[in-house]
């Protein structure tokens, strides 16, 4: 018995409570920061930020000269979750870094001169952190004396306030719980569908006609800040600016705005001292703009270049190299069009190019293909959210990337590299040899997250996967490919594991920086040179900086396999605690997700440590990651994540190393859902923790919640009983397993779904308790020092575990 922390039955606590505030210990492993990575365009300075596992969030910054070694720490900051970054990015001369740092809670614009090793004293440009959740990162002009950010054009917003990638569902939810005040102090929501006298006085406008039922997005601004004299200058504001573009020479930049329905309009930017562009034939230039319609520093409305482009993300155009030109892929049709910048003209180059689903997709793959670990390429171009086109060096022709479906879910599937004229008149594709896969091509640290070609050449740096039968038999070659013949230049073989989209390329050189890491060896970067035309064999060099020290040993872990039910081939993660003996039993904790996590995680360092590992370094517990490649809108997705979390618990069990009467399973997000699902439909957990996860699919809608529509495949008017089928809270009845309910109080919609599933639970007078945290938001509680001791309490009582209660600092009496 626990005295003071847990309680059959427990009220919402609003904050860090009485419990111990001991700090999980430092495993000694260092991870490399989400987003850390850059490299300068002469490939000599490599930045990069390292995070310990036993603190995520937390991120330093440093600086490595390839050259002479020398190695230089910039800044350390807590950006309150792990997936965020510093997005640094070097002057186009090597000097300066620009990043985002945080002060207070708030993320601001920094510049770090490498020479004179310091910040530079510039004013405070508090960074939106919405555009940065959406991965848009500070930019330089050509010149490299003037750098742009997004901005708040209001009150600066702390990073816990807005973590969601959708800004209007954010501030609508800052609104509801009293965090933001309304414009006015009145919420106003339309659809387009009003009459049209009532348009205005419901905030349904010329631009938000084609937000059905959508909200009217953030204003936020574009700043410029001069580093030479510390001046700053706002160059757009009014709308909802999730990325940029500037030209490699001056007098060209674009902005990408965004509405609440997730689609992006073009729009051409003005950059400092040059003169605004001339409006492009036909075009009306109003003086009082629509409301989300940016305008510059004089209030004239920005010059319109493409609107509306169904993305569902943001990162997909790119601004040819001279500025002429942009090209961008609509989400869903996988084309690429061109717009020229001068005139407006617009062309869809890829028109007579036939959808690759037609040719490629056979019955078997159509089946699978709305799994997490099969998803469906739709479209003619692209391999995934963030897909944008590349320029070659002379323009005449974009390069992209296409996926070929795979029939089986454990054969990788084949990802193609294209070239498109911009003409219109050809595609083709680029690399011949289809044993070659493209796992991930490189950007430029200038051009973050869009990929680019480097040299004179213009050629692209990527790494490439030879395709061979089986799991895990396949290698890796950092290599060069020559954008017009389409020949495959190997710089480096490595059968190391490696992490997709964790590769950057000097614009300049064509020198490679990439993540590495296996079973046995901590993520460590490598240095792969410009590739010589007469090199045989592997050359690069690891640059001992994410984990330069000798490491602990990684304890006991099992990659364990099975066929499931359905016919499925399976896998599971086990990971045991330090300093078990061969033969004893442990109690074991599974982490849930939908996907393939388990045999995902097998080639990762130390079995690619989740965030619930202080509950195996300290608590004593096992961690079990399973496969749960569930298929969304089947109509049996809870069912099928019990059964398969059922299969993965037998398999663990049959090692002889897990103890089959102490069992737990913890989940976030949609691995919350998930726990949801399977304490509703079985008992054979003995304790659960369920961190904001959806209850009920219809009630998740509200505040934009993606249950319907994810997990069922319709609306509830169209299906109703799907609609109970797919929700837990309608079998609480059922629920005999302890469940620990967890939920970040701005994270509202999800709150809301963790209450419903506390009140039904607590009115059947169920073992049941809700952390519910003040200045949270989705899945960021380890920050806070009562959670640990709280989570580690309640699977210690429940699973019997004293060694768990002894971590604590509370004692089983």
């Amino acid at each position: 018995m626990i005295a003071g922390i847990l309680l059959a039955t427990v009220a919402a606590i609003q904050g860090p409570g009485d419990a111990a505030a001991t700090p999980p210990p430092d495993s000694g492993a260092y991870q490399l920061t989400s987003y850390s990575l850059s490299v300068s365009p002469d490939g000599r300075w490599v930045a990069y930020g390292r995070s310990s596992l036993a603190s995520p969030t937390t991120s330093t910054l440093w600086v490595r000269d390839l050259e002479g070694g020398m190695l230089r720490e910039v800044a350390t900051n807590d950006y309150a979750v792990p997936w965020l970054g510093p997005r640094p990015v070097w002057s186009p001369d090597g000097r300066m870094l620009a990043y985002y740092g945080v002060a207070n809670g708030v993320l601001l614009l920094r510049v770090w001169d490498r020479e004179a090793m310091r910040h530079l004293p510039v004013p405070p440009i508090a960074v939106s952190t919405a555009a940065f959740q959406a991965y848009q990162s500070p930019w330089w002009t050509s010149q490299g004396a003037v750098v742009l950010s997004i901005a708040d054009s209001g009150q600066p917003k702390l990073l816990w306030e807005e973590q969601e990638s959708d800004p209007s569902l954010a501030r609508l939810r800052a609104e509801l719980v009293g965090q933001r005040p309304a414009p006015s102090g009145v919420t106003v929501l339309a659809s387009s569908a009003l009459a049209p006298s009532l348009a205005t006085m419901f905030a349904v406008g010329e631009e938000p006609a084609a937000r059905t039922g959508g909200l009217v997005a953030d204003a936020r601004e574009v700043v410029a800040l001069d580093v030479r004299t510390g001046a700053t200058q706002v160059l757009a504001r009014g709308a909802d600016f999730t990325t940029l573009q500037v030209g490699e020479r001056e007098g060209s930049a674009v902005a990408g705005v965004r509405d609440s329905m997730d689609a992006l309009s073009l729009y051409v930017l003005p950059l400092p001292g040059a003169p605004p562009p001339p409006p492009t034939a036909g075009q009306v230039v109003s003086t009082t703009p629509a409301a989300g319609v940016p305008v510059d520093a004089s209030g004239v409305p920005l010059r319109l270049l493409a609107a509306h482009i169904p993305t569902g993300q943001f990162q997909n155009f790119t601004l040819s190299p001279s500025g002429r030109f942009v090209a961008y892929m609509p989400r869903g049709s996988g084309d690429v069009v061109v717009v020229e910048i001068a005139t407006g003209a617009t062309r869809n180059v890829t028109a007579s190019i036939p959808e690759r689903t037609v040719e490629s997709m056979d019955p078997e793959a159509a089946r699978l293909s709305a799994r997490f670990d099969l998803p469906a390429y739709r479209g003619k171009f692209g391999n995934g959210v963030w897909d944008a086109p590349a320029w070659t060096a002379d323009e005449e022709a974009l390069l992209v990337a296409r996926i070929v479906p795979q029939r089986s879910v454990t054969v990788r599937q084949r990802v193609e590299l294209w070239r498109v004229a911009r003409s219109g008149a050809s595609a083709d594709r680029l690399v011949a040899d289809t044993t070659w896969s493209l796992v991930d091509w490189a950007p430029c640290q200038e051009r973050p997250l869009a990929p680019c070609v480097v040299g004179p050449q213009g050629a692209v740096l990527a790494r490439l996967r030879t395709l061979r039968p089986g799991y895990g038999t396949d290698s890796t070659a950092y290599a060069r490919i020559d954008p017009a013949s389409g020949t495959v230049q190997v710089g480096r073989w490595t059968r190391t594991a490696i992490r997709g989209g964790e590769l950057v390329a000097a614009r300049t050189t064509g020198a490679m920086i990439g993540l590495e890491e296996n079973a046995e060896r901590p993520p460590e970067l490598w240095h792969v040179p410009p590739a010589s035309p007469t090199a045989t064999a592997a050359v690069g060099r690891a640059l001992g900086t994410v984990n330069p020290g000798p490491l602990r040993a990684p304890g006991v872990i099992r990659l364990l396999s099975w066929t499931s039910s359905n016919g499925d081939s399976l896998f599971a993660l086990l990971r045991l605690p330090p300093g078990s003996a061969d033969g004893e039993q442990v109690p074991v904790i599974m982490d849930v997700y939908p996907g393939r996590s388990g045999r995902g995680g097998a080639l990762r360092y130390d079995g690619g440590v989740s965030r619930l590992d202080p509950l195996r370094s300290r608590g004593g517990f096992a961690l079990l990651t399973p496969d749960l490649p569930v298929q969304f809108g089947s109509g049996a997705v809870c069912a099928d994540f019990a059964r398969y979390a059922v299969e993965a618990l037998d398999a663990a069990i049959a090692t002889g190393r897990v103890d089959p009467a102490r069992a737990g399973v913890s989940g976030l997000s949609y691995g919350g859902y998930a726990v949801n699902c399977i304490v509703t439909h079985t008992t054979r957990f003995q304790a659960a923790m369920s961190e904001v996860g959806p209850s009920h699919v219809t009630s998740a809608r509200a505040l934009g919640g993606r249950g319907v529509t994810n997990v069922t495949g319709v609306w509830p008017w169209e299906m109703p009983d799907r609609m109970v089928v797919e929700s837990p809270v309608y079998r609480l009845d059922r629920v005999a397993t302890p469940l620990l309910l967890v939920a970040g109080k701005h994270d509202l919609g999800y709150a809301l779904q963790s209450y419903e599933m506390y009140f039904g639970l607590l009115a059947l007078n169920k073992p049941v308790a809700l952390l519910a945290y003040d200045n949270a938001g989705h899945g960021d509680y380890e920050r806070f020092p009562d959670f640990w001791p709280r989570v580690l309490a309640w699977f210690g009582t429940y699973l019997e575990y004293p060694a768990a209660l002894r971590a604590t600092g509370v004692e089983d009496r």
